[in-house]
């Protein structure tokens, strides 16, 4: 019985662990994505939120101009098939003015995830 009960605890510490490494992540997204938006308004330029729910091929040509957008990137490389022509993309459309957001790659969500990344990226 106690080794159930130890193992138990083990599991509510590592979840807790693992929903502190949540909360940390989402309160930087949340900065790093006022700052973008901050300077989307200093340019007049529209701000591009790309995420894992986005749904969009970033990995093809985008609908927008070169240097026509700022660019807000929350945990998408760490799930497209080729993060090289990804970043191609966002530096075309953003002109460089690209602000990212990555997964903390000791966390149980991010090993998962940066496993669809090549080994030198990780």
């Amino acid at each position: 019985m106690l080794p159930a009960i130890i193992g138990l605890a083990s599991l509510g510490a590592g979840l807790a662990w693992e929903g502190g490494w949540i909360a940390a992540r989402k309160a930087k997204a949340y900065a790093v994505f006022q700052k973008a938006r901050f300077r989307a308004q200093q340019l007049n330029l529209s701000l591009l939120v790309l995420s894992k729910d986005s749904r969009v091929d970033i990995t093809k040509p985008l609908p927008f101009a070169n240097n026509s957008v700022v660019v807000f990137c929350d945990c998408v490389l760490e799930n497209v098939p080729n993060p090289f022509a990804s970043m191609q993309e966002i530096a075309r459309v953003s002109g460089g003015e690209a602000f990212f957001v990555g997964i903390q790659p000791w966390t149980l969500a991010g090993n998962r995830s940066l496993r669809t990344l090549p080994p030198h990226l990780r």
